[in-house]
């Protein structure tokens, strides 16, 4: 982990050294499969091979509008080693009506070789879909099949990995290109931050198209340790699991928006709920919405009884994260003043940054957010 892999990329490190993790995937609260990543590797090495046969040329992105699931990390593995940028869409959305314009809008600027939907299921992409070279619906689990093809990484740190796309949160959603030297340096920066190292198992509700839940698989990818995914869905009906989840697999980072940890503070609040041991909890880097201080306190203080650690929660930002990690702060360590937060700072005030190590950050930097 010490050595500088900037010039590497996840690929490069799975040709190495292969994965010798799982990825486990919860289908309710009380139930889960899981699949070691070398099968995972060898089924995406038979996709691969399948893009080639089906026409698909190399360097065409991949999309994929499925739920967290196995046939969905095999369709990101497979994009790599057929070199395509692969792009995640949301699908939690059906039947919405900005979803289904989103969708179109997407699949006709990104023009995919091929987009994977769930069949069976009536999707908004689907009249765009059908306009695009391939258009594959599938069931649950259909892209589990090793034919025994060779695995082969041809990409190089420089292709497109990614093909991400933007909150919109300011405007219009758009696409950002990512690379493989892009995902491993994040990788590697969350890696520092976070103390994580191999074999770290690591705990992620959030869905595959955010980055959140992006980072979390490519994170497992660089370390090597467990993946274990709660699907977006499963987590919304019953939130507990996702507690319970980092109990039983001894899940060490995860991530979090700040209205899941009110909701869960909430409900540790309340008292007639099942125990937890979060001592495996050491980092939970949280964000995909303004971060408030109160959510973060209940939730510290609802948990505090699970022997949830000190400066677990740690407020982060995507895009300072990946570039100069002046947002993410490292492990056991505060970087975030509740007590500064709660006394001075409100929606209708600013913070300033007020501690060292932000050389060139003066001023109003986050609003509700105090920096020590």
């Amino acid at each position: 982990m010490g050595q500088n892999l900037a010039a590497h990329s996840i690929p490069a490190l799975l040709a190495d050294r292969g994965h010798a993790g799982r990825a486990i995937v919860y289908n309710s609260a009380a139930s889960h499969d899981e699949i070691r990543f070398e099968r995972l590797l060898r089924c995406a090495a038979t996709l691969s091979r399948d893009l080639s046969r089906a026409g698909v040329d190399e360097g065409r992105p991949i999309a994929s509008v499925l739920p967290t699931s196995f046939d969905a990390l095999v369709i990101i593995l497979a994009a790599w080693m057929h070199r395509s940028p692969v792009c995640l869409l949301p699908w939690q959305m059906r039947g919405h009506v900005r979803h289904a314009a989103l969708l179109r809008d997407t699949l006709g600027c990104v023009a995919p070789g091929v987009t994977f939907v769930p069949k069976g299921q009536r999707h908004p992409g689907e009249g765009r879909c059908a306009a695009t070279p391939l258009c594959h619906a599938i069931e649950p689990g259909q892209l589990l099949s090793d034919d025994g093809s060779p695995i082969r990484w041809n990409s190089v740190p420089d292709d497109l990995a990614i093909l991400q796309l933007s909150s919109g949160t300011t405007g219009r959603p758009r696409l950002i290109p990512i690379t493989h030297a892009h995902l491993v340096a994040n990788a590697t920066a969350i890696a520092e931050r976070a103390g994580t190292g191999p074999d770290t198992p690591i705990v992620s509700w959030m869905p595959l198209h955010h980055d959140m839940g992006l980072g979390v698989f490519t994170q497992a990818l660089f370390g090597g340790g467990d993946l274990i995914m709660l699907p977006t869905e499963v987590f919304s009906a019953t939130p507990w699991s996702w507690l319970t989840a980092i109990q039983t697999h001894r899940g060490a980072p995860s991530t979090a928006t700040p209205s899941s940890l009110r909701l869960l503070g909430l409900l540790a609040s309340r008292g007639a709920r099942p125990r937890v041991d979060l001592s495996s909890l050491g980092y939970v880097w949280v964000g995909a919405e303004p971060v408030f201080p109160h959510a973060l306190i209940r939730f510290e203080e609802g948990l505090r009884a699970d022997r949830l650690g000190e400066w677990v929660l740690q407020p982060a930002y995507g895009l300072a994260e990946a570039s100069s990690r002046r947002r993410l702060a490292g492990a056991g360590r505060h970087a975030w003043n509740w007590g500064s937060i709660r006394n001075s700072c409100w929606p209708d005030e600013s913070c300033h940054v007020t501690g060292p190590g932000l050389a060139g950050c003066s001023g109003t930097v986050l609003r509700w957010i105090a920096c020590t």
